[in-house]
């Protein structure tokens, strides 16, 4: 996957990011989900996205800055990616205040 097809995706939903910010790094979805871990999946079904199609499966996990969600910092959108595949995707802030939601959520 591309740092063109990240950005345009993030577009596609309002996001801005920097590509040069953008780290990637190899996770593996869990073959067995905590709570915490299902409850992260009902996130994703909401978008159409099911984890639990790629358990046990290697994916990369890109983190990409937002630059323009309302005036906060420290939001950051993930993308899973399995096998040149987009198979999830969310806001996360960390912090005081922090979420974690749905990519197209405003």
């Amino acid at each position: 996957i591309s740092m063109d097809s990240i950005t345009s995706f993030l577009m596609k939903y309002g996001w801005e990011t920097d590509e040069d910010l953008i780290v990637s790094e190899q996770i593996i979805i869990p073959e067995k989900f905590s709570s915490l871990y299902s409850e992260y999946n009902k996130i994703q079904q909401k978008q159409g996205f099911d984890l639990s199609d790629y358990k046990g499966c290697r994916a990369v996990l890109y983190t990409c800055p937002v630059l323009n969600y309302a005036d906060m910092e420290n939001v950051n959108a993930q993308l899973i990616v399995s096998e040149n595949r987009l198979i999830g995707s969310d806001l996360l802030c960390t912090g005081e205040n922090g979420f974690i939601k749905p990519i197209n959520t405003h």
